[in-house]
């Protein structure tokens, strides 16, 4: 905004984590900052936490599987989605962070070790589950005037958008479905439109839910995306071609421009091993924290060369 409005021409911005500690219930209680302090005693009573970290694993691993289990509307699109669907998008997000040097896990998985790899929280294992980890990532952002002035090509900033979670309003759509209507609107285009995503896999069956929020198919659809590898590198519409939080990491502060840098190396036609044929427009959605039935920010960023 600070570009485009002219008040700047040329904008660095930069994203960094350090989560990681020898006491890992230092780390998970961190994550405990991202949700509404008046509702935290809450949420740990109803999901029967202590709140001390000692349950090895972070809130947001339970928040999941709350609202996977659920009956309430909030809950539809992510709904019936099989243990095995769930680890298949394991098995392709590790897939294709093994072709990403700077993932945080390289190494292939097969389905098997998925499915029976430790136990975290109802159907989830971990391989399942987005790692702790460290990490950094930075974008410059630069009028068009001053990317011709300096001979600098890099891709357009077509749509970027930011709202807010629903909080306990589950009549109101969720905050990725609302981003993206924006995003699409700003942008001019249609979720048809987009040849390859970077979206916030945290745990491996929100990335199918989010296939149904930002439009790649129909509510209930989603499973079909992983199963019929829509979403692999080489299907119609790649998703995670850098790893996603599964395999690539999530160091929470740098996730969401991490996703952008990967979104601009396709576009540039740097992506490597991995790189999308032929692509032309790219979408990253990421949201963080969490309020009453949604995350308490989402956003959703559409790039084309």
């Amino acid at each position: 905004m600070a570009v485009a409005s002219g008040m700047y021409d040329c904008v660095l911005a930069v994203g960094v984590e350090k989560l990681s500690d020898p006491d890992k219930a230092k780390s998970l209680r961190a994550f405990n900052a991202a949700v509404d302090v008046s509702e935290l005693a809450e949420i740990e009573k109803r999901l029967g936490r202590s709140g001390d970290g000692a349950s090895g694993r972070s809130l947001f691993m339970d928040l999941y599987i709350s609202m996977l289990s659920s009956d309430a509307p909030a809950t539809e699109a992510i709904g019936g989605i099989t243990r095995e669907q769930m680890a298949l998008v394991s098995v392709k997000n590790h897939y294709h962070g093994s072709l990403n040097p700077y993932a945080q896990y390289r190494e292939e998985v097969t389905l098997e070790q998925v499915l029976q790899s430790r136990s975290v929280v109802g159907p989830l294992t971990v391989l399942m589950c987005s790692p702790l980890g460290d990490g950094a990532a930075a974008v410059l952002i630069v009028s068009k005037e001053f990317a011709r002035a300096k001979g600098l090509q890099g891709p357009r900033v077509d749509a970027s958008v930011l709202v807010s979670g629903r909080g306990d309003n589950r009549r109101m759509e969720s905050s990725t479905r609302r981003a993206a209507a924006k995003a699409y609107a700003m942008a001019g285009i249609g979720p048809e439109d987009v040849d390859f995503a970077e979206v916030h896999d945290a745990v491996a069956p929100a990335e199918i839910g989010i296939y149904e929020d930002l439009g790649f198919c129909a509510k209930g659809e989603g499973p079909k995306l992983i199963v019929d590898r829509v979403t692999w590198l080489g299907g119609r519409l790649p998703v995670n071609t850098s790893g996603g939080l599964l395999s690539r990491g999530h160091p929470i502060g740098a996730t969401g421009l991490g996703q952008i840098v990967e979104i601009v190396w396709q576009l540039q036609g740097k992506g490597g091993k991995r790189q999308v044929e032929n692509c032309k427009v790219g979408l990253a959605q990421n949201g963080g924290g969490h309020i009453g039935f949604d995350a308490a920010a989402m956003a959703v960023h559409i790039f084309s060369k």
